[in-house]
């Protein structure tokens, strides 16, 4: 592999090696912000193949189109973000075990118990009964 020439580049790593540090000793979350880096293309290259692409990619469509996979070192991910009409809005480098726009937002979770419980009353009510019958589901806060 080439060795990174960029300043830019090599102050970028070496904070993510700083980050990922922090992240396995405190257990602390970080990110960089790259869209308002003065970056050049270049920078953006030698940083993508210095970083390659580990073994998670995620793709989400909500409020526009959203790119997230983890780096081939673990625990460091290239998050995208496009508006609707397909402009960059947001890339970021995240130190961090999950990325927090993939975790689900618990009262999201709840909602969704709420209706999987009603439909499993609706299609399975014999299952569903058994499964009332059971200690009820603690929602956590």
């Amino acid at each position: 592999m080439n060795p990174i020439n960029s300043q830019n580049s090599s102050a970028l790593l070496q904070e993510l090696l700083t980050l990922q540090q922090r992240l396995l000793k405190q257990g602390e979350s970080a990110a960089i912000d790259l869209h308002t880096l003065p970056l050049s293309p270049s920078d953006r290259d030698r940083l993508r193949n210095f970083l390659g692409h580990g073994e998670v990619a995620i793709t989400l469509n909500a409020l526009g189109h959203s790119e997230i996979y983890e780096t081939a070192f673990a625990g460091i991910w290239w998050t995208t973000h496009y508006s609707e009409s397909g402009t960059l809005i947001a890339e970021q480098l995240e130190v961090t075990l999950l990325p927090a726009m993939v975790s689900s937002d618990i009262a999201e979770v709840a909602a969704s118990h709420t209706l999987f419980s009603q439909q499993m009353n609706d299609e399975y009510p014999p299952l569903a009964r058994s499964l009332d019958a059971h200690e009820g589901v603690n929602h956590v806060q």
